[in-house]
């Protein structure tokens, strides 16, 4: 088992500079994480870190998301994810956007196991429009 932190928003340092850290505990590698998301995205044609990417930008339109999370065979509520925000968009915080990242990788992978712990190695999923003042 490796563990992995996955680092949601300003993974980079150059823009807010805000970030949380959320690790997990997974039978893949980090590379795998990443080649898998990148290959999952392609398949639901729907990337992720296209949304939540700008400052103050932290929700996804429902009309795109809805179709996803029924391919994807997942709940709202199992995300944690803002249901009462508006009726057009879902709101995302750290923890929601970190529970539908990982919901792609393990899409049509139901080999790929993982639990939220304490920490070893740094994976950037995206989020930057998720923090800021």
């Amino acid at each position: 088992m490796n563990t992995i932190n996955l680092i949601v928003g300003d993974w980079g340092g150059d823009g807010h500079n805000m970030t949380n850290t959320i690790t997990i505990k997974t039978n893949y590698t980090a590379d795998q994480i990443r080649d898998t998301f990148v290959e999952n995205s392609k398949n639901l044609n729907f990337l992720l870190l296209d949304y939540c990417s700008e400052y103050e930008e932290s929700t996804i339109n429902k009309n795109i998301l809805d179709p996803v999370l029924q391919e994807l065979n997942i709940t709202v509520e199992e995300l944690n994810i803002e249901n009462d925000y508006n009726d057009e968009s879902y709101c995302f915080d750290s923890d929601s956007y970190t529970r539908l990242y990982l919901a792609i990788v393990k899409y049509n992978n139901p080999d790929f196991n993982y639990e939220f712990v304490n920490s070893d190695y740094t994976v950037g999923i995206g989020g930057y429009g998720l923090f800021y003042l």
